[in-house]
């Protein structure tokens, strides 16, 4: 029962961060609700099966949605501009996966040289204006 509330919050989470992915000319919300989920579910699977933590949690990154939005509008709008329509989903896709994958390396590194401390000196202020900015965009 556990795993299936668990399953249907995640549902409900995630479903409106799928929808705002792509620009709505593309038409594409199943493709961006799909591609969220499946982040929720790998990263629930890696979490409850590497973690030290008795009931680690994984989930999409929220915080990541404003920056895929404002990539995948852009991309588009140039690739319109240039007549090359066909290519903006490959492009879009392609991009999302190689800024994910720096960003899991740059992670990656902070954990094996220790530097997570580095994350301490972004005063709060700055952290509650980006997760208050999340929400204006969300709206």
């Amino acid at each position: 029962m556990a795993i299936l509330i668990a399953a249907f919050i995640t549902v409900i989470d995630n479903l409106p961060y799928g929808l705002l992915l792509f620009p709505p000319a593309f038409t594409l919300g199943p493709l961006g609700v799909q591609l969220v989920l499946v982040s929720a579910v790998v990263s629930q699977a890696v979490f409850g099966a590497m973690s030290t933590f008795p009931c680690a949690l994984g989930s999409f990154i929220i915080e990541n949605v404003a920056f895929l939005r404002t990539m995948s509008t852009s991309l588009s709008s140039q690739l319109r501009d240039q007549g090359r329509t066909d290519e903006a989903l490959m492009t879009i896709l392609f991009c999302f996966s190689f800024s994910t994958l720096l960003t899991g390396a740059a992670f990656y590194a902070l954990g094996v040289l220790q530097l997570g401390k580095i994350s301490s000196f972004v005063p709060q202020h700055v952290v509650l204006g980006c997760i208050g900015g999340m929400g204006v965009f969300i709206v």
